[in-house]
């Protein structure tokens, strides 16, 4: 039992850090999609059209707030207090995500379209 205890807790980090990369694609599925449906251009995120390889400008910090409120919606088990924009933005760049900075104001963001999703469903 001890052993097997042991290799649990050799895998954990592997298996919480797979976790966020999941929760990261699912905030930004919930987002991209309301952006998509609305039309595009609000709550700091830029864009028209639905097609598939259109882009869209979104803001780290509304993907690390999906992310957060899907924590707690559906009650997943990843510490909150480690789902911070900085450790989404890695996720991000580790799935070769298009960084970008929005005009005017120089928030930090990234260029996403549904295409780019599509590989990770």
């Amino acid at each position: 039992m001890m052993a097997l205890s042991e290799a649990c807790q050799e895998e954990r980090p592997n298996v919480e850090a797979d976790d966020v990369t999941a929760l990261v694609i699912r905030a930004l599925g919930l987002v991209l999609g309301r952006l998509v449906r609305d039309g595009g251009g609000t709550g700091g995120t830029g864009g028209t059209g639905g097609t598939l390889n259109q882009r869209h400008f979104i803001l780290t910090k509304l993907i690390t707030s999906a992310a957060q409120a899907l924590i707690e919606v559906l009650e997943i088990d990843i510490n909150l207090d480690l789902v911070t924009s900085q450790r989404v933005s890695r996720v991000l760049k580790k799935m070769r995500l298009v960084r970008a900075k929005q005009p005017g104001t120089g928030n930090r963001g990234w260029m996403i379209s549904l295409d780019d999703l599509y590989l990770y469903r």
